[in-house]
């Protein structure tokens, strides 16, 4: 039987960006136009777009691979939950 032990709490920490990750946000924030609010008015608006179908096939076979179907009832679980203020089970509340 193997034996679990959770990551010491040390390695727990958030830890402070690297230089080449603060380079690459700001290669991105120089690139995009933050004055253009429309995406931000467009996602605070609510739902946008959707894949048709939900079902992902592997490219050799067309057998399942990924079944965004399964995702939407945990989705409305969990916002049913948190409309309602009821706890979600731990498996889905977020660490």
């Amino acid at each position: 039987m193997t034996q679990y032990s959770p990551v010491p709490q040390a390695h727990r920490a958030a830890k402070p960006a690297t230089d080449t990750t603060r380079a690459v946000q700001q290669s991105f924030k120089d690139k995009l136009d933050f004055t253009d609010q429309q995406s931000f008015a467009d996602a605070k608006r609510g739902f946008i777009a959707t894949i048709d179908p939900l079902t992902i096939a592997h490219d050799r076979s067309q057998r399942a691979v990924y079944d965004l179907s399964l995702c939407v009832y945990i989705y409305i679980y969990i916002c049913m939950s948190l409309y309602l203020s009821l706890p979600l089970p731990p498996a889905l509340s977020p660490p």
